[in-house]
């Protein structure tokens, strides 16, 4: 089946992902992230310990989650998104 490595070893029901990259930073200033997720999510910038959005424990359908930092510009900053579907 398309869309699935291993049909027969994933589970829809119970999945993770995690994302890592970098972020440059155009303009000085406060920037918002959201996340709009039904499944638990972190999303770390610049930090790997304490993330800037904890949706870890959610209530209901989810929803949208924010957070703000500031950003100077020209400089990179890292991220990672953690996803967690397993309940």
């Amino acid at each position: 089946p398309e869309g699935k490595p291993f049909p027969d070893k994933m589970d829809r029901e119970k999945w993770s992902a995690s994302w890592n990259g970098s972020i440059l930073a155009t303009k000085s200033g406060v920037y918002e992230f959201y996340l709009r997720t039904k499944a638990s999510a972190r999303l770390h910038i610049n930090d790997n310990e304490v993330p800037l959005i904890d949706a870890s424990v959610l209530s209901g359908d989810g929803g949208e989650t924010t957070g703000h930092i500031v950003l100077q510009a020209g400089r990179i900053y890292s991220f990672m998104l953690l996803v967690n579907n397993a309940t």
